[in-house]
């Protein structure tokens, strides 16, 4: 111990005689020209450190890592909850709460989509305007609990004719339904009207007031987009212009006698000629 021999005294890191590298103690022997020595292998000190925080760190890093992974599949859960939740406000805040189909917000929602598709691609696109006959008197007669279940079953039974997936089945209000038909032409959305009307009526819901052997019917007023330069670029007045043209149409198989389809005059080119009544 070279240090130790020159009058070093203390901890230090020297070489042994065998050149090993070693952690060293010197300190002087009171009244004597000796030093006491003391020396480990640096290695071997080391080593046996690291050993010892190892041991003392690696279940304390093993509890933090469980602890991070807990604490990460409670964010994973709150945040799929949360996405849940809004997913369902969504949908709630687009359906109509006494029939479950959609409500009027996501029928002007998807008819501006259904609108720009059908502008950009030359696409058709029709609209059907349904209102369940003399239902006011239905209503009166066996009571608003009665009368939201008829129009519950109305509904499903027009969800059930126009289920493509891009058809969407709207309550406009009240008895009014609307059912958008994107990439429907004219004939094949008349097709689609009568099936309703004719399914309506094979339910056979009793009503009293119906003229049509006492059966629940629905009137349907059938307009398709007519695609116009000067007014394509405004939605308002393609909406406005589309459903007030399927009402009219309505009315008319109102006027006609109820229980059938009639179509707008621009439909085809056909007038307001009807299609065969479903009685």
């Amino acid at each position: 111990m070279l240090q130790a021999i020159q009058g070093m005294r203390g901890l230090f890191y020297a070489h042994d005689y065998r050149g090993q590298p070693v952690i060293a103690m010197a300190s002087s022997v009171t009244g004597s020209p000796w030093y006491l020595v003391s020396k480990v292998d640096a290695q071997e000190a080391l080593t046996s450190r690291w050993d010892e925080l190892w041991r003392i760190a690696a279940p304390v890093m093993a509890g933090l890592l469980c602890v991070w992974l807990v604490l990460a599949y409670m964010q994973h859960k709150a945040w799929r909850r949360e996405r849940e939740l809004k997913h369902l406000l969504e949908l709630q805040v687009r359906q109509d709460p006494l029939t479950g189909v959609a409500n009027r917000l996501a029928l002007d929602e998807r008819l501006r989509e259904d609108w720009h598709r059908a502008v950009r691609h030359g696409t058709p696109l029709s609209v059907l305007m349904i209102d369940v006959d003399n239902f006011k008197r239905y209503n009166d007669h066996y009571g608003h609990v009665t009368g939201d279940q008829c129009l519950r079953r109305v509904a499903e039974v027009i969800s059930t004719v126009a289920s493509r997936a891009t058809d969407l089945v709207a309550r406009y209000g009240g008895e009014e339904f609307v059912v958008l038909l994107p990439d429907t032409p004219a004939e094949r959305a008349r097709s689609l009207a009568q099936a309703i009307c004719t399914a309506v009526y094979e339910t056979a819901q009793e009503h009293p007031y119906s003229t049509h052997e006492q059966r629940v019917t629905v009137s349907i007023g059938v307009a398709d987009l007519t695609h116009d330069p000067a007014s394509d670029r405004h939605f308002e007045l393609v909406r406005k212009n589309l459903l007030e043209r399927a009402d009219a149409a309505l009315y008319a198989a109102k006027s006609a006698g109820k229980n059938r389809v009639k179509w707008d005059e621009m439909v085809g080119g056909t007038g307001f000629e009807p299609v065969t009544p479903a009685v």
